[in-house]
């Protein structure tokens, strides 16, 4: 969390308003980067209605972003680390910067 391209601050905020008292889930998804192959004509059979307005904005968010590195570890006890250390900074950044969670 807080890592990547999105405004979470004002998100939360936004979501606060339309959605008092509404519990956030979050999932970490960390140690690889997935490819999105939007130039391949089957990735739109799904957006058959997609604009290319909306298309603009996308890529203006994508090119904001920064390459993840990929991490992956024969070890599992290295891994288990890795993932914790994930958590715990997402966890941080929701309570301290987003205001997130028991107060």
């Amino acid at each position: 969390m807080g890592e990547g391209c999105v405004d979470l601050k004002t998100y939360f905020e936004k979501f606060a308003a339309l959605c008092p008292k509404v519990a956030v889930h979050i999932e970490t998804i960390s140690g690889f980067a997935r490819e999105i192959p939007y130039l391949k004509a089957d990735f739109w059979k799904v957006w058959p209605k997609a604009r290319a307005s909306d298309f603009a904005q996308f890529l203006a968010l994508a090119k904001r972003g920064k390459p993840i590195p990929s991490h992956r570890s024969a070890d599992a006890k290295e891994e288990q680390e890795y993932q914790k250390g994930e958590l715990e900074r997402s966890i941080k950044y929701c309570k301290e910067t987003l205001g997130l969670g028991a107060k």
